[in-house]
């Protein structure tokens, strides 16, 4: 969420840029390589991202800032919030300034998933936006992800925000689908 992202990302992508020099023989690119976004063994590992931003201070960071922004649209009031999660946060102001982002209610949870998501769409459509910028004529391949784990909401992020999804597999033969 960040704006220095996006600026490092067009970096990025102007290196890579320079390496294939345009050649049609380069279908399209990956950009980054096994992203860590959470795992899938408990809702705090899969969550983890969500859970460190909201107790951070929204003044100095832009996930948070967006966290905030989007929980506000969405229950108008902290006392709407609080009873939703079962918390008893005084303010938004408090909230903004930082949380025990621990879990509570199963609406929360949904909050959260939903934040994960976001934060998946922000980071791959910058990725790709930048990368389109310096490379229009090729493919997004994303971040190849790593097949270990990766919670659903990025999942659906990428496949949203990149031309093709790809993986890292690290195991010989065919490998069942899940």
């Amino acid at each position: 969420f960040d704006p220095r992202f996006y600026q490092r990302a067009v970096i990025a992508a102007e290196h890579v840029s320079a390496q294939i020099n345009n050649t049609p023989w380069c279908r399209g690119v990956f950009m980054d390589n096994e992203q860590s976004f959470g795992r899938i063994e408990s809702p705090e590992s899969m969550y983890g991202i969500v859970l460190n931003t909201l107790q951070l201070d929204a003044a100095q960071v832009h996930a948070k800032a967006a966290f905030t922004k989007t929980l506000k649209a969405k229950y108008k009031t902290i006392a709407a919030l609080n009873k939703a999660w079962n918390k008893n946060i005084a303010s938004w102001d408090a909230f903004a300034k930082g949380i025990d982002s621990s879990f509570n209610t199963q609406a929360q949870q949904d909050d959260y998933s939903e934040l994960l998501y976001q934060y998946g769409v922000q980071y791959f459509s910058t990725v790709n936006k930048a990368m389109k910028s310096k490379m229009p004529n090729h493919l997004y391949l994303g971040s190849r992800l790593p097949l270990w784990g990766m919670p659903p909401e990025i999942l659906r992020a990428a496949a949203e925000n990149s031309d093709i999804i790809t993986y890292n597999v690290y195991q010989e033969g065919i490998i069942p689908g899940k």
